[in-house]
């Protein structure tokens, strides 16, 4: 059995990794429903958001080092195996987290997820901030404040499939930004 074409090689990695990615994404959003009810989930929610991009550096690296253990990969770890390497594990990992959360709400969840939204909405500083927002120029016409349960429900009628998309949009979007980030930091043009 040969070894894999080097742009082979990366896609599958990055299929494998992006399994890891989508489940950091998981555990990131169960901990931000965690959050409506409890301040410190919060943190580890922001935690985890703000570490996503470091996550996916680490996996691009391990990647790099699996490239060198073969042999008849070229000598340098390009930029551009480390942009499609970085793009594909996003956007895999996407998917499964587009999956997992398109089969949560729409199978599992019950309306919970907003219930909790709209319970944390409806605390004073939920009020506070949404009339804040109600008030900014932006929104003045776009959306209907009229209370912290009929915003949660009408984010509970846009329905699952909205959010599953959601998260593919924003790794198509994301993606090359994260890619570039990550071509750069990754790439090395000889073996260690």
């Amino acid at each position: 059995m040969s070894n894999p074409s080097p742009i082979r090689f990366v896609q599958q990695a990055a299929m494998r990794q992006g399994i890891v990615l989508g489940a950091w994404g998981w555990v990131a959003l169960t901990m931000m429903k965690l959050s409506f009810s409890n301040s410190l989930f919060s943190l580890v929610w922001l935690f985890m958001m703000g570490f996503t991009p470091l996550v996916c550096i680490a996996l691009t690296f391990r990647t790099r080092q699996d490239w060198w253990k073969q042999e008849e990969m070229p000598e340098g770890f390009s930029f551009t195996a480390a942009f499609l390497h970085s793009f594909f594990t996003c956007l895999c990992g996407a998917v499964w987290l587009a999956t997992a959360v398109f089969v949560y709400l729409k199978y599992f969840d019950g309306g919970t997820f907003f219930e909790a939204y709209g319970r944390m909405l409806d605390t004073p500083e939920g009020r506070t901030a949404l009339s804040q927002l109600a008030r900014s120029q932006s929104f003045d016409n776009a959306f209907s404040f009229d209370s912290p349960q009929k915003m949660a429900e009408a984010m509970q009628a846009a329905g699952a499939s909205t959010y599953a998309a959601l998260i593919l949009y924003f790794s198509l979007i994301g993606g090359p930004v994260m890619g570039l980030i990550t071509g750069i930091i990754c790439k090395r043009d000889s073996r260690p």
